[in-house]
């Protein structure tokens, strides 16, 4: 489930493209949070795109610092999307999906 998330005054998010592993996890987070409604564990996320727990936390870390999604410390489903792919901006309001 995406939810809105407030930011400080004057803070802008970084852009950037996404790697190919990087775009793996953002979807299988979204698509996991729209099934199961919370987010899915790293252990989780290894399951649905059988990449390794290191990988999945380089690719959290990176998501996070481009301002994708957000963690919060000590939260077993702690983490929430902030931004969605340029791909589902465009999309919104077609009725169509990229699951």
């Amino acid at each position: 489930m995406v939810a809105p998330v407030s930011l400080p005054a004057g803070r802008q998010l970084p852009s950037g493209p996404l790697t190919t592993g990087q775009l793996r996890v953002l979807k299988a987070i979204q698509r996991f949070a729209r099934a199961e409604g919370h987010a899915p564990t790293v252990r989780q996320i290894v399951g649905l795109t059988d990449l390794t727990v290191a990988d999945v936390r380089r690719h959290l870390t990176a998501l996070a610092r481009q301002g994708y999604l957000r963690r919060r410390p000590g939260l077993t489903h702690g983490i929430v999307v902030i931004r969605v792919t340029p791909e589902e901006v465009a999309l919104e309001g077609t009725g169509s999906s990229l699951a």
